[in-house]
């Protein structure tokens, strides 16, 4: 490389767009720029320009963006006076206590109230009450205890009358279940006998039949009998 030549710049170059055989050094580098080799540089610088331009506007939306998150964080953290908005809503909570002493006071003047107001009405109740009933309850009054005698009286002997219609009942009813059993008893005996005469006849006609002789003597041993 000539370190001795005095390097060229963009003028140089614009003025001489065209050179015919561009001289390189030793370690390959450029010694002229060709009108192709201007091109591609003005061309980067566009795209380079373009570039920027985008990076300007994502600046520019970003900027815009954290405006707008500063803005909202303001309005969250913030009041409209610039002060630090109350997270622990102390005046809430303090009005809640303001309440629950006013209710407790109420509750206790209500209570107070009540124990008064009982005392009262214990007070207005009697120790006792005189009870008068008119002349016709009187009357009956009069007459239940007159005639009470007769009246325990007369159900005692209903009550006697009762058990004696039920024990009578019973009675009967076990002579009713006793002459009942004699009967089924005696309709067993009459059938009992009946189905032995039966048997004898049936015998008796069996015998004449198959041994005419031995039915013979059997009766005339019969009739000597009687």
């Amino acid at each position: 490389m000539d370190f001795n030549n005095k390097k060229k710049g963009l003028g140089d170059y614009v003025s001489n767009p065209v050179a015919d055989k561009p001289g390189k050094d030793m370690t390959g580098m450029v010694g002229n720029i060709t009108k192709a080799d201007l091109d591609k540089i003005v061309k980067s610088m566009a795209e380079s320009a373009k570039s920027m331009e985008k990076s300007a506007q994502e600046n520019k939306e970003s900027s815009d963006r954290m405006f707008d998150l500063s803005a909202e964080l303001c309005n969250v953290y913030l009041n409209e006076d610039g002060t630090p908005k109350d997270f622990a809503d102390r005046e809430g909570r303090k009005d809640l206590m303001d309440c629950i002493h006013a209710n407790t006071y109420m509750l206790e003047e209500f209570k107070k109230d009540l124990a008064t107001w009982i005392k009262k009405l214990l007070s207005k109740i009697p120790d006792k009450v005189e009870a008068f009933l008119c002349d016709e309850h009187a009357k009956l009054l009069n007459s239940f205890y007159k005639n009470r005698v007769y009246y325990i009286l007369t159900l005692v002997l209903i009550v006697i009358i009762a058990v004696t219609a039920v024990i009578g009942g019973i009675v009967k009813a076990n002579e009713y279940a006793d002459k009942a059993a004699e009967y089924e008893e005696c309709c067993q005996e009459a059938d009992q006998r009946e189905k032995t005469n039966k048997d004898a006849a049936a015998f008796g006609i069996y015998m004449r039949q198959n041994n005419p002789n031995t039915f013979r003597r059997w009766k005339e041993r019969q009739e000597n009998n009687d």
